[in-house]
């Protein structure tokens, strides 16, 4: 399986749009002195609904830091060298093209983790897992934490590639924190001292010599 391609950051980053919702109710709309029946009022509605929607997607795609995948790579940019979100896509791309090993919908590279959004893989802090029924349907659900409480949260398909993606992190990152839903709310819930004690921690066992 190859890696994604360089658009793929904005493909995914655009996958997922809104349900439509009614706009409007009862069976006619009285304007001056004519009565215009509810078709004739619902269909241009529909059609500027339908604008909306493909503008909004536009603006996602040529604004990827409106997106989910946009914001979720701003905690780590550094100011110097990655100012932009942009840019960051750029090596996120670079790191999976080079290095990817696709686990479902998820991609792990060398430096990065890419599902619904991106985590640099140094950051990851917690791998957990949920496995829920909702709307009459089983869904499967990657929760990573990294070391400012920041959470990505990813969908897969099958229970299979739940299992395989937490495996892979966790052999890549031994000490991490593991568990289910309520594990990941304790880490991402820890105050600014309690996370960093924690950072601490984990880096003493991580890094060897680290103090």
């Amino acid at each position: 399986m190859l890696p994604p391609q360089p658009h793929v950051l904005r493909t995914l980053d655009t996958r997922r749009s809104s349900d439509d919702h009614s706009l409007l109710s009862g069976n006619d709309f009285r304007a001056g002195r004519g009565t215009l029946s509810w078709p004739a009022f619902v269909i241009p509605a529909i059609g500027i609904a339908s604008l909306v929607l493909f503008v909004r997607s536009l603006l996602l795609i040529f604004s990827p830091a409106r997106g989910k995948l946009g914001k979720s790579v701003r905690p780590y940019m550094d100011g110097t060298i990655h100012t932009d979100v942009r840019s960051m896509f750029a090596l996120i791309d670079k790191d999976i093209m080079q290095n990817g090993k696709r686990l479902g919908t998820v991609w792990v590279g060398k430096e990065w983790v890419l599902g619904e959004g991106a985590m640099r893989i140094d950051r990851i802090r917690g791998v957990f897992s949920l496995s829920m029924v909702r709307s009459k349907r089983r869904e499967y659900v990657l929760f990573l934490v990294d070391d400012k409480r920041n959470v990505q949260t990813t969908y897969l398909r099958e229970s299979n590639q739940l299992h395989a993606v937490c495996a892979y992190l966790t052999r890549l990152l031994p000490h991490v924190a593991t568990g289910n839903a309520d594990d990941c709310a304790a880490l991402a819930g820890k105050s600014a001292d309690e996370m960093a004690a924690f950072n601490e921690e984990y880096l003493r066992r991580s890094i060897p010599g680290t103090c």
